[in-house]
């Protein structure tokens, strides 16, 4: 699905919207600030098994998801890959927006990896919930193929720790070092400078990985950034601050 280049005048009124989430007043919540933008449809399921049911018997598709992580019986990373391997009654494009809360950071390196659009940190503002899916929805952008996705390691994800206090960012899960390609760099000097996202331009290539402060590789060396990739780090960023630089040519 291709989708407008009209930066900040998307038109919510010709949008359909899945909210997820398990939580009765965050989910009310949430759809009634999708209503206030003026979506054409805002409806709601309370996991990612009714939320596959609704999306597997819908008259008309829905062109976004907006999906809590933490959920009983089948949470938000779960329904994200089943969407783009193909597995949930929806196009595997389809627009997903990512619930998060700041202790949640050992899972977004998995959301990013499945190409999720984009990370809502709770409390949100209608305001930012507005710019984001805004961006969301008038970027083109292409998906990979299903087997890419099929790829990424998320059994036990439940069993990651959330951050706290007192947790050690730098501790990384045997299932976190499972969902991704090697964490070192096999002792080479790194090549290049560090730049903040923000003075990154697209097109510009990767000297080093990616990498979230758990050590999960999320792109690796030689990557060419483009622009839909540079605005989903800089989104990460908010809650993972060691993806806010990057090292360049």
């Amino acid at each position: 699905m291709a989708r407008s280049e009209r930066y900040g005048t998307f038109d919510f009124r010709d949008l359909r919207v899945l909210v997820v989430e398990d939580e009765e007043f965050a989910r009310g919540l949430t759809c009634q600030v999708l209503k206030g933008f003026g979506c054409a449809t805002v409806a709601a399921a309370e996991n990612g098994n009714q939320a596959v049911d609704l999306l597997s018997t819908a008259h008309r598709s829905f062109g976004l998801i907006v999906c809590d992580f933490r959920m009983p019986r089948m949470n938000g990373i779960e329904l994200l890959k089943r969407v783009r391997v193909g597995l949930a009654g929806v196009a595997r494009d389809t627009a997903f927006a990512m619930l998060t809360s700041y202790s949640d950071k050992p899972i977004v390196g998995l959301a990013f990896k499945l190409d999720v659009d984009c990370f809502l940190t709770k409390p949100t503002t209608a305001a930012n919930m507005r710019n984001r899916l805004q961006r969301v929805m008038s970027t083109d952008r292409f998906i990979k193929p299903p087997f890419d996705y099929h790829e990424v390691f998320i059994e036990n994800v439940e069993d990651l720790e959330p951050e706290g206090p007192g947790a050690d960012p730098i501790a990384v899960s045997p299932q976190a070092r499972a969902s991704g390609v090697p964490s070192e760099s096999g002792g080479r000097a790194l090549g290049g400078r560090s730049v903040r996202l923000a003075d990154v331009r697209p097109g510009t290539k990767l000297v080093a990985p990616v990498k979230t402060s758990g050590g999960q590789i999320l792109l690796l060396t030689g990557t060419s950034l483009d622009a839909r990739t540079l605005d989903r780090l800089q989104n990460l960023a908010e809650i993972d601050p060691a993806v806010a630089e990057v090292r360049i040519e």
